[in-house]
């Protein structure tokens, strides 16, 4: 009984003064740069993540048995519709008394600003690891990459474009008017036509 006491205050204490992982994060470049980009829409999005892979033997006649590996997951995100403000050019025409009575706004075409993926969203449903060939880290961000490919490519076959150009043309109209008030013609040229 006394030894199986010392065995069990051993494995309390050891329990107790167990050292706590240690996690760290430090910078190794940081850099603050100016932008001005107009988001005009965001599409959220959910996507599945599905990867599998299994190992070839060397002439690559046949999968080596117990080498599968399976990834089932998804993850949310954000894609970015709009303009870069840094392009747009104004000009504007004066009255004698020198009030401004109108303005040629000239402006770049919509276009995908970014996708952001919520790592904190990820909810892994399946994975499976072979015998030497799991699923790495490397296969991971090689579908979120794919995931921001996919995105895009929805946007650019949509009406989303379009329909962010004629949201564009109406925020500088609406901010215009308002500083300019609204007897000031305002006209908007795309500076890749």
């Amino acid at each position: 009984i006394v030894i199986v006491a010392l065995i069990a205050c051993w494995n309390i204490s050891a329990l107790v003064n167990r050292e706590q992982p240690k996690k760290s994060v430090d910078a190794i470049r940081e850099e603050i740069i100016p932008v001005a980009k107009l988001t005009t829409y965001e599409y959220n999005f959910t996507e599945i993540l599905q990867f599998s892979d299994a190992n070839r033997d060397l002439f690559d006649l046949f999968d080596v048995p117990f080498t599968d590996n399976n990834f089932i997951a998804t993850v949310d995100g954000i894609t970015s519709i709009g303009v870069d403000a840094e392009k747009l050019e104004c000009d504007a025409e004066l009255n004698e008394s020198g009030d401004i009575v109108s303005v040629t706004i000239k402006l770049p075409h919509s276009e995908v600003l970014g996708t952001t993926i919520a790592h904190d969203s990820l909810k892994v449903y399946h994975q499976q690891d072979g015998l030497f060939n799991t699923v790495s880290t490397t296969d991971y961000n090689d579908l979120l990459a794919r995931v921001e490919e996919q995105q895009e490519e929805k946007i650019l076959k949509s009406d989303a474009l379009a329909e962010s150009d004629a949201r564009v043309q109406e925020l500088i109209e609406m901010h215009l008017n308002t500083m300019l008030g609204e007897g000031v013609t305002i006209d908007f040229k795309y500076l890749d036509d």
